[in-house]
């Protein structure tokens, strides 16, 4: 709907069309039918981890411990897949047509290097936020689900599941990069497998680590899984994918997130100790202290890593503060 005013400002007016033949949505649909059977090996995995972390709450009412299930762990998804959803979905929407293009006339080595810029920016990017998620989490979900009608112990608890889903955040985004690479040389079928892989892993691992766990870490069980399933299909179908576009500049995008990932750590310490020295306030802060005391550790872990990474050399982080500066600049 929202699309719909500048659809006409660029002089686009809608009309049946029944000129479909050579218009390329049979080769669309073929395409298409791998795209949907991944969707429906995602709904089926799902339907098994639902029914585990509904039975994790019943669970746990029956033991008199803290209620965690199905609600706090589609909770803490939600909160994990933020980051992605802002940063990774955003670039790879405007990256996926000059990708395509490139792809069309051929140059498997220029959708490799761009893919792999792709993959240094955004994980440049995601890499410290999850280290945000994993000092602040818990304060975080206290404070957007800790008043009102649920307790503070739930919402703690969904942080407690979100500190453990922001291990996944980078593979889960490296992962959705690389089959953005798959599809823009219409190749549909190597993501339903890589997807497959995922969901045997996930079952393989969050089954069996469910039954022996206790039963306050069952959801939190649920979501290590997750992230092994990620980091499992990242090593498969990185060097799958690197075969098949020539390059991915391997070598330099290791570098470049192992970088990030030690500028990252360095800023967690050094939030994890002003969350330490604060945690008296955190403690029996209000909505509004608590919100000013997150954002105060978070943008001090976040500016630490601006600095770091500009010392290290990131590249990457340099491209994204500058073009941040201009469009608010520009705006301004």
């Amino acid at each position: 709907v929202a699309l719909i005013p500048m659809l006409y400002r660029t002089g686009y007016r809608w009309r049946l069309r029944f000129d479909i033949r050579d218009s390329g949505l049979g080769k669309a649909g073929s395409l298409a039918v791998w795209t949907l059977a991944l969707v429906v090996v995602n709904q089926l995995a799902f339907v098994v981890v639902t029914r585990l972390a509904t039975s994790a709450n019943v669970q746990a009412l029956a033991a008199g411990t803290t209620a965690a299930g199905l609600t706090t762990y589609q909770k803490a998804y939600l909160i994990f897949i933020l980051p992605h959803s802002i940063i990774t979905v955003s670039l790879v929407t405007a990256l996926l047509p000059s990708l395509s293009r490139i792809a069309h006339a051929g140059d498997m080595l220029g959708v490799g290097r761009s893919v792999a810029h792709a993959v240094r920016t955004v994980g440049a990017i995601i890499i410290p936020v999850a280290g945000i998620f994993m000092v602040l989490a818990p304060e975080m979900t206290r404070l957007m689900f800790g008043f009102g009608a649920a307790t503070t112990d739930s919402a703690i608890e969904t942080g407690r599941v979100v500190q453990v889903f922001a291990f996944g955040i980078l593979p889960f985004t490296l992962v959705y990069l690389l089959f953005r690479g798959w599809y823009s040389v219409e190749d549909t079928r190597s993501p339903f497998w890589i997807t497959v892989l995922v969901n045997i892993v996930n079952l393989g691992i969050s089954i069996p680590l469910f039954m022996v766990v206790p039963v306050r870490q069952k959801v939190a069980a649920l979501g290590v899984a997750y992230v092994i399933s990620y980091w499992v299909a990242l090593f498969v179908a990185w060097p799958r994918l690197r075969r098949e576009l020539t390059d991915l500049q391997t070598f330099i995008s290791v570098r470049t997130l192992v970088r990030a990932t030690v500028a990252t750590a360095v800023a967690v310490g050094v939030g994890e100790v002003l969350k330490l020295a604060s945690a008296p306030w955190f403690a029996h802060a209000g909505r509004l202290l608590l919100l000013v005391l997150t954002v105060i550790v978070a943008s001090v872990i976040g500016a630490l890593y601006v600095m770091l990474a500009h010392r290290m050399h990131i590249d990457e982080v340099r491209w994204a503060v500058d073009t941040l500066g201009q469009r608010l600049g520009r705006s301004a």
